[in-house]
C-alpha cells in the first residue's frame, strides 16, 4: 500500500502533538536570589548549582523584593539614585520597567489570582510601611475592614498560605501590629484581621508555607536565639523545631519548594536547604553576589527528553517508510 506524502505529514503532526501533550511534564526548576546593593539576581538549579546571574544592574543598585508569575517571568524591585522601579525580567535576562515608584519595596508575592502584592517602604501613614498591590499604574494600599492608624508601619514581607489568606510580617516597634505576624482574610474588596502571632524579640523578616500550611519565619537579626521559627497552621509555635547544620548568620528570604525549606542568608552569603520536619540544614548553594535578601522559586514546564526521543522515533519510522516507497 502506498502512503502519500500528505498522509505521512498528517500522521506525523497528530502523533507528535499526542506525544508532546502526554509526556511534556518535565520542568526547569530555578531558584532566584536577590543581592541587595550588589545589584544582581543569582540563579540556582534544583541541584544547587550556581548558573550565574539572571541579570546584573551593577554594584550600588539595590535589588530587594522578588516574585515569579505563572509564566516564569521574574518581577523584582530595583532602586537606583532614589528611584525605585519594579522590573519584569524574562528567563533570557531581558529587563523592562513594570512600574515606577517613589518609595522602596520589600517583599513581593503573587496571589493565586495573579495580583502582585508587596510592602511599600516608607510610603504609608506617618512615614511607615504599608501593604498593597502593584500594577503598571503604581501602588494601591489594601483596605482593612477595621483600619487602625499605621497598622503595618514596620512590615517586611507579605505571603499567602495555601488557602489564599494573606500574612504580613512586622518587625520593629512602630504601628499597631509591631512585632507581630498578622493573618488577613479577604472580605469583599477589603481585608479583615483574622489573627496575630506575637514575635517580640524575634524581628520577623520573611515567611514561607509548606504543603500542610505550617508557617516558617526568619529573623532579621543575628542575635535571635534561633534563625528560623516554625508555627502550626493554627499559629502555635513549634518548640521542637530547631535548625542545625548549614551556615546561618543573619537570615533573610525564605521559600518552600520540593519538600524542603530554602533560606537566603545575609550573614554568611549562603543559601541553606532545611528539612522541615527535623530542622537539619545543609548548604544548598553559594551565590556569586553578596548581601542576600529575598529568594523565589519557579518550575517552568519544558518538553521532556521522553517526548523528544519518542518524536524522533516516529519521524525515523515514517522516513524509512517513505524511502521504501521511493525505492
Amino acid at each position: 500500500m502506498k502512503i502519500s506524502n500528505k498522509s505521512i505529514t498528517r500522521v506525523l503532526m497528530i502523533v507528535s502533538a499526542a506525544i508532546v501533550s502526554v509526556t511534556s511534564t518535565a520542568s526547569a526548576q530555578i531558584f532566584y536570589v536577590t543581592s541587595g546593593n550588589q545589584g544582581g539576581i543569582n540563579r540556582f538549579n534544583s541541584a544547587g548549582t550556581n548558573t550565574g546571574n539572571l541579570i546584573s544592574y551593577g554594584a550600588g543598585i539595590n535589588v530587594q523584593g522578588i516574585a515569579v508569575d505563572s509564566g516564569g517571568t521574574v518581577f523584582a524591585s530595583v532602586t537606583q539614585s532614589g528611584t525605585t522601579t519594579i522590573r519584569s525580567i524574562t528567563a533570557a535576562g531581558s529587563s523592562s520597567t513594570f512600574t515606577t515608584l517613589t518609595n522602596g519595596v520589600n517583599g513581593l508575592e503573587f496571589s493565586s489570582g495573579g495580583s502582585l502584592y508587596g510592602v511599600r517602604a516608607g510610603g504609608g501613614p506617618s512615614g511607615g510601611n504599608d501593604v498593597g498591590i502593584y500594577t503598571v499604574g503604581g501602588f494601591t494600599a489594601i483596605t482593612l475592614t477595621t483600619s487602625p492608624f499605621a497598622p503595618f508601619f514596620s512590615a517586611q514581607s507579605v505571603r499567602f498560605d495555601n488557602n489564599g489568606d494573606m500574612y504580613v510580617a512586622n518587625s520593629g516597634s512602630g504601628g499597631v501590629y509591631a512585632n507581630m505576624i498578622v493573618k488577613l482574610t479577604a472580605s469583599g474588596a477589603n481585608w479583615a484581621v483574622a489573627s496575630t502571632i506575637n514575635t517580640a524579640g524575634f524581628a520577623a523578616y520573611d515567611m514561607a508555607f509548606d504543603n500542610l500550611n505550617n508557617l516558617y519565619v526568619s529573623s532579621a537579626t543575628s542575635s535571635a536565639p534561633v534563625p528560623i521559627r516554625k508555627y502550626s497552621s493554627a499559629g502555635v509555635l513549634d518548640n521542637t523545631f530547631a535548625v542545625s547544620g548549614g551556615s546561618f548568620g543573619t537570615p533573610r528570604g525564605l521559600v518552600f519548594a520540593n519538600g524542603s525549606l530554602y533560606e537566603a542568608d545575609l550573614g554568611t552569603n549562603r543559601v541553606n536547604q532545611i528539612n522541615p520536619s527535623t530542622g537539619v540544614a545543609s548548604i544548598f548553594g553559594v551565590p556569586t553576589n553578596f548581601n542576600l535578601t529575598y529568594i523565589a522559586y519557579t518550575a517552568v514546564p519544558e518538553p521532556s527528553s521522553v517526548a523528544l526521543l519518542s518524536l524522533g522515533a516516529v519521524m525515523s519510522v515514517l522516513a524509512r517508510r517513505k524511502r521504501k516507497q521511493v525505492a
